[in-house]
């Protein structure tokens, strides 16, 4: 599930130049979990299938080497401090707009801190950061827009975003297609995404720590389950081969 999801962020956002670039430390580490846990899972299935010894002992060193990537996943990301912002900034700028699109439509959101970033970017504004305005009347066209060349600002309407000073009504122009009330049957969401998702998983903490803590238990259940299978397929062996090299078969018969 998670490499499939990741696949489909790689397929519509990231270029492979910037795959390559050593840049993305989220989707890597998305990445490198969900091939771990693929391979695990099949030779899980394989070993299950099988009961080699020789598959079996592989199983087993994943699952080993799985508990210690998470483990010193979680060390490293104490030592360095890493704060839950940080995690999911990086993760916002490396996700598709497709993810960011449910994101905003969930949460009622727009942008990570909120309309502001698109002020000096070309990336355009999707609709889930717009929400529909009860007060407006159809049809949804805006009575006025905003004047992008003739003209508004010295460098255009962007020099707002990070001010607080207010857009004169000389900035706006009227639309000849809207009809009467002047109320715009849109708005732009105004709260950013990111406090969103922090407030969400500081109130669902209880949820994805024993998400993760089930399938970390789940992991050091199945290396337990996987030695005890070997040593029984070990024990199988040893039998097998004192049946076939005793001079008495009946005896060890009889025994039984």
């Amino acid at each position: 599930m998670l490499l499939g999801y990741m696949g489909w962020v790689l397929a519509t956002s990231v270029s492979l130049t910037r795959f390559l670039s050593g840049t993305l430390m989220f989707t890597y580490s998305a990445v490198g979990m969900g091939f771990l846990f693929f391979l695990t899972g099949l030779i899980g299935w394989i070993a299950g299938a099988s009961e080699l010894k020789c598959v079996l002992k592989t199983y087993f060193v994943m699952l080993v080497v799985a508990i210690l990537v998470e483990v010193a996943g979680i060390v490293a990301l104490n030592i360095l401090g890493t704060k839950m912002e940080d995690i999911l900034v990086n993760g916002w700028a490396e996700v598709n707009q497709g993810t960011r699109n449910i994101v905003q439509g969930t949460l009622h959101c727009c942008g990570f801190y909120g309309p502001r970033e698109f002020a000096y970017t070309s990336y355009p504004i999707d609709d889930s950061c717009y929400e529909k305005n009860d007060d407006a009347d159809e049809p949804n066209i805006a009575p006025l827009t905003l004047k992008q060349l003739h003209c508004c600002g010295f460098y255009g309407p962007r020099e707002f975003a990070y001010t607080s000073y207010p857009i004169d009504d000389s900035c706006y122009e009227k639309n000849d297609d809207a009809d009467e009330p002047n109320i715009a049957p849109l708005t732009l969401k105004q709260s950013g995404c990111g406090p969103l998702l922090q407030q969400w998983f500081t109130a669902n903490r209880a949820v994805w720590c024993s998400l993760l803590a089930g399938l970390g238990g789940l992991q050091l259940m199945s290396a337990i389950l996987c030695l005890h299978i070997i040593s029984k397929l070990k024990d199988k062996t040893r039998t097998s081969l004192k049946q076939f090299t005793d001079p008495h078969p009946l005896n060890y018969a009889y025994s039984l």
